[in-house]
Order: C-alpha cells, then sequence, then structure tokens
C-alpha cells in the first residue's frame, strides 16, 4: 500500500520524539513490557508500518547516483542535509562569539567507517552563548571534501573557513581548541577581519 504525506509527517514527528523518549533500540519504543512499555507510539502507528516506513525512505532519486562522484556516503541524504543547513543559517544571525569544534551524533545504524561504534563526526559552527547550530560538515572518511575554496591550505584550517565561510569579514570571534589554531591560521582569519581565541590546555 503506498504512503501519503500525513503517514509521513507521523513517522517524522515519532523520529523527533524518541530524541525526548530515549530508548536503546527501535523495537523497545513498541514494547508491552510493563518496565519499558511506551503506549503512545502503537497507538500512534503500527510497529511493522513503522520500520517499513523507515527502510525504504528516501530522500534522493537512486537512478542518478554516480559511484564516482564527490560525497557518494551522503547521496541519499544529501537534499535534506542541504536543505537544513540552508534554514539553519538563514533564520538565525549569531551573536559575536562563535565555536567550530567536533561533535559527534549518536546513530544506532549501521555506518561504514570507523566511528560507527562512536556515531556520526561531523565540524559544527555553534553560537557560543545558545550552542546553536549555524553551519556543519558532516565527515564521511577519506573522501571528505572540507572546501575547494582554499585548497592550498591545512585541513583543519579549510574546515573553519568553510563552515564559517559566510561570516568572514564580518567582526566575529571564533574560539577553538588547539587542533585548529597555528600561526598562520590566525593571520588568515586577522586578514577577513575575525578574532580567534584557543584553550591552551585542551587536548
Amino acid at each position: 500500500m503506498d504512503t501519503n504525506p500525513n503517514e509521513m509527517k507521523t513517522l517524522i514527528g515519532l523520529l523527533i520524539l524518541q530524541g525526548i523518549v530515549q530508548k536503546p533500540e527501535n523495537g523497545m519504543y513498541f514494547s508491552k513490557s510493563e518496565s519499558t512499555v511506551t503506549p503512545y507510539f502503537s497507538q500512534i502507528m503500527a510497529e511493522n508500518k513503522f520500520h517499513l516506513l523507515l527502510k525504504f525512505l528516501h530522500f534522493a532519486d537512486n537512478s542518478k547516483f554516480h559511484p564516482d562522484q564527490h560525497q557518494k556516503k551522503l547521496y541519499k541524504i544529501q537534499p535534506i542535509l542541504d536543505h537544513l543547513k540552508s534554514k539553519f543559517s538563514c533564520v538565525y544571525t549569531p551573536e559575536r562569539s562563535i565555536c567550530v569544534d567536533e561533535s559527534l551524533l549518536l546513530w544506532k545504524g549501521q555506518l561504514p567507517s570507523k566511528q560507527s561504534r562512536f556515531g556520526v563526526k561531523m565540524y559544527k559552527l555553534c553560537e557560543s552563548s545558545t550552542g546553536y547550530v549555524w553551519n556543519l560538515k558532516v565527515y564521511t572518511g577519506k573522501d571528505t571534501i572540507y572546501g575547494q575554496r582554499h585548497p592550498g591550505e591545512k585541513t583543519s584550517l579549510r574546515i573553519v573557513l568553510q563552515v564559517a565561510h559566510d561570516l568572514l569579514d564580518k567582526g566575529y570571534c571564533l574560539y577553538l581548541d588547539n587542533w585548529y589554531t597555528s600561526p598562520n591560521f590566525v593571520d588568515t582569519l586577522c586578514t577577513r577581519k575575525n578574532r580567534c581565541c584557543w584553550n591552551h590546555d585542551d587536548q
């Protein structure tokens, strides 16, 4: 039976709710055990339907996939990833103090990289005072594209210049750890009218 927009919206709503009501496995949300029961999920959608929709959930056209294209590991989610990043940056202007650092997104499925034990690794630019994510870059292993605007720079500098590109030349102060910083890095940021602060004790 074909799905419909209302059913897909219900699925997305349940996935968002899973971020609030956290359990180690999807099946536990439909459990009838008194110790783990969450009645709301099974009242809204049958367990088989939930897993079936997740199995076939797509955000890209498989017929247009080419194995030699860049960022091929993100192909199936690239459209929605691009949409979310666009919304993150257009609906809010961060305060003067911002931070760029690594982050791990919890993931319960399989991942084709060494990060699969812990989650999806990302480089994020956030507002320091609130933690608001203004931009991000997903790490996909050796094929990760760190930005083509500064091909001759170190990877750490390219990451920062990529995620902070639209905030350069606007007087922002970037807070970073030691991995990102170097004399050349600071000089580059200063020429772009930005300041840089970092923690020397960070390991």
